[in-house]
This record gives structure tokens, sequence and C-alpha cells, in this order.
């Protein structure tokens, strides 16, 4: 019979890299942890802030160490229960989504003149 592994949201960054990083401080800190993302291979890089960031990944047991060596980082981990950006994620993330398609609206319609 197969084992289970439940999975928890710790934190979730609007940078891959970030993510990486603290992945990485888990990982020097003995937890196993991964960064979960929909972007989608790629073909939408703006889709991650969408679906909520690139969210740090940990079993459900070192949840409570990974928040804490994420605190001791200076971050801010995310709500356990959603896994859900911060509020001053959230802030961000709704003024650069719009901001973003703002932008590329306005380049295609310079392209055109030209």
């Amino acid at each position: 019979m197969e084992e289970r592994v439940h999975l928890a949201p710790v934190v979730a960054y609007s940078s891959e890299l970030e993510a990486d990083l603290v992945v990485a401080r888990l990982a020097e800190s003995g937890i196993r942890a991964f960064v979960k993302s929909d972007g989608l291979g790629g073909a939408f890089p703006g889709m991650p802030m969408a679906t909520g960031g690139f969210q740090v990944m940990v079993t459900e047991e070192d949840v409570d160490r990974a928040r804490a060596t994420v605190l001791e980082m200076g971050g801010q981990a995310a709500d356990r229960s959603t896994g859900a950006l911060n509020e001053t994620g959230w802030r961000l993330a709704r003024w650069l989504i719009p901001a973003a398609a703002a932008l590329l609206i306005l380049s295609a319609a310079i392209r055109g003149l030209f």
C-alpha cells in the first residue's frame, strides 16, 4: 500500500528566484521543499501571480519548522490554509498585473504604427 504525503504551502513569492532561495535554505535545514507554480510551462510567465504566486511547499509535518525558518530569514509566511500571498503580495499583484497588461497593449499599438 502506498503512503500518501500531504503537502502544505509555507510562503508564496512573486519571483521564482525568491522561492528557489527559500527552498535552498530549507534544504540546508534538512527540510524537503519545492516550488509550485502554474506558468503553463513558461507559456504565460505572468500566470503564477494570478494563481497564487510561486508557492514553497513542504510536508505537513515540516510546516512549523519551515515557517520558523522563513521568519528567521526575514520573510513572511503565507496563510497555511490557503497558501495565499500575504496582503503586501496581493496589493503588489493587483497593481502589477493590470500594469503589465496595459504595457503589452501599448507596445502592440506602437508596433502597429510602424
